[in-house]
């Protein structure tokens, strides 16, 4: 009986150390994720502060034209 108890034990603490590890694995992907959005939202900072660098000394094209210009938009 005594036997049967140590080794239920153990699997309980064996699927409790999976569990652990999933959770884990799961956290850095998400935070992996988190990370390329975050880039992604800089980067489209980034653009929109150009375009609207542009936009302010180009008075010949309106912002709403700035903004719409795929050749603009395009851009890296």
């Amino acid at each position: 009986m005594r036997t049967a108890a140590q080794e239920g034990a153990q699997e309980i603490e064996e699927g409790a150390r999976r569990h652990q590890e999933a959770i884990r694995a799961e956290t850095q992907r998400l935070e992996e994720r988190r990370k390329q959005a975050l880039r992604g939202v800089r980067e489209l900072m980034a653009i929109l502060e150009e375009l609207l660098d542009e936009a302010k000394e180009s008075a010949r094209q309106p912002l709403d034209e700035t903004l719409t210009d795929r050749r603009l938009l395009g851009r890296s």
